[in-house]
């Protein structure tokens, strides 16, 4: 039984941690593409006023 929860965690181990870097790699890549978006509509704005 011991060994069955062993290689099960490991498993999902295996399975999650790629998915958890990928998500949080992606939501990173988001916030940051987000507050760029977000600079530069400002400094366009400032300079068109």
């Amino acid at each position: 039984m011991q060994e069955l929860n062993s290689e099960s965690l490991s498993e999902v181990n295996g399975g999650a941690l790629p998915l958890l870097i990928a998500v949080l790699t992606t939501d990173s890549f988001a916030m940051g593409f987000t507050a760029g978006a977000l600079v530069g509509y400002a400094t366009v704005k400032n300079l068109f006023e």
